[in-house]
């Protein structure tokens, strides 16, 4: 005969306890909302929404509950990195660092520039834990450049003269440094090196949260899921309704998400079937950077190491009359210039403009694969398997290179 016993009581204050159940609250009501939405459902699309709902959580806790902004550090594997941390459509040309830091504080970013084609610095205050994030101003190191290619800059929230300055916003303990660093030439891009450290005598404190801090940040990961819910759901339903599949739209620069106010943002909701293709074609305008790449409808990049899902202005083939034809599929086309869809029928294609003289929207055609060949001109090259091959090979050892795997 077995006895009942009562079950243990909870450790957890009554605050901490408080804070967890809104946060389980709101993530309940967050998988309701993905799972509620209007739109075709497959097995790839739920899978995908799946990965989101598990990816934006483990975000969450890297970019808002985890931060010690006393002991500062370029994050780069726990925010993006190709195949695990790929929400919210990350470039995949870019070598993204953030850095989370007090804005009361005052500290030091030094590096050396490399080869990479721009590196751009963002400064934003909050991180959803105070409140929504808002661009502080964006750095261009090459303006503070020494001839030996370093650089330093100086972050507080007063000004320091006869230094390079970034202007840190005191309001808020929880700023954040966002770095785009650019590699255009996959096969010969360095990178840049970065470096940054306190630059003050105020205390560090304990390296650990209070709970506290972790209720405070428990409610600002909640304000961040809502965040990116609301600024990709509508990607899957409204816009795709309101515009049709298959055409690009500009979207909204929103710096409150961590968009750059340089850029320019198309996205095109696509769908296709197996034997179907998407001829993209526009003329490059003068622009300092463009790319295009795919992703899956919850914005999740697709991946860019083992396929070839991206294409930016260093890599894509111009025909001789001065277009750029792309052709997005499932199947190789044996062109140059293929944007592999991975088996995904429905997802996402984004186009980046950085410093652009003009905004060229491509024209996009659905064809069958077996009527390509004719829309295209005849001196278009053939792209055959020996040199896709080398293409994804030299792409691997890229990646491999720019992430030390």
């Amino acid at each position: 005969m077995t006895t009942a016993t009562a079950p243990p009581q909870s450790a957890m204050s009554p605050e901490m306890s408080a804070a967890w159940q809104r946060y389980l609250a709101g993530l309940e009501v967050i998988r309701e909302r993905i799972y509620a939405t209007d739109m075709e459902w497959r097995p790839e699309t739920r899978a995908a929404a799946a990965y989101f709902l598990m990816q934006a959580q483990a975000s969450a806790f890297n970019t808002c509950l985890a931060p010690k902004q006393s002991f500062p550090a370029f994050y780069v594997h726990t925010t993006f990195e190709p195949n695990i941390y790929t929400w919210t459509l990350p470039n995949p040309d870019f070598h993204y660092r953030w850095a989370f830091i007090d804005g009361r504080r005052t500290y030091r970013i030094w590096g050396q520039r490399g080869s990479t084609l721009w590196l751009d610095i963002q400064v934003m205050r909050s991180h959803w834990c105070d409140d929504d994030p808002e661009v502080i101003g964006n750095y261009d190191p090459d303006a503070v450049m020494n001839a030996d290619g370093s650089f330093e800059y100086i972050l507080s929230p007063d000004p320091q003269p006869g230094r390079n300055w970034i202007r840190l916003d005191p309001s808020s303990a929880n700023n954040v440094v966002l770095v785009r660093d650019t590699h255009y030439d996959w096969e010969n891009s360095t990178g840049a090196e970065l470096h940054i450290a306190l630059a003050d005598d105020l205390p560090t404190g304990p390296c650990f949260l209070s709970e506290e801090e972790i209720a405070r940040r428990l409610d600002g990961c909640l304000r961040m899921l809502h965040f990116v819910l609301d600024h990709f759901q509508p990607h899957i339903t409204s816009i795709p309704q309101r515009n049709g599949f298959n055409r690009f739209y500009r979207s909204t620069v929103n710096t409150t998400g961590g968009s750059n106010p340089v850029a320019v943002y198309m996205l095109m909701p696509y769908e296709i079937a197996e034997d179907e293709v998407l001829l993209l074609e526009f003329r490059v305008p003068d622009t300092m950077y463009w790319n295009i790449h795919l992703g899956d409808v919850w914005g999740g990049t697709a991946d860019y190491t083992l396929h070839q899902s991206c294409l930016n202005g260093a890599q894509a083939h111009v025909d001789a009359d001065g277009i750029c034809r792309m052709v997005l599929s499932v199947e190789d086309p044996g062109v140059p210039n293929w944007l592999d869809a991975i088996g995904c029928l429905h997802g996402l294609a984004q186009m980046r403009y950085y410093k652009t003289e003009a905004v060229v929207v491509p024209h996009v055609t659905k064809l069958r694969m077996r009527d390509l060949r004719q829309s295209l001109p005849d001196d278009h090259p053939v792209h055959d398997r020996a040199q896709r091959r080398r293409d994804l090979a030299a792409r691997q050892d890229a990646v491999r290179r720019r992430y030390h795997y």
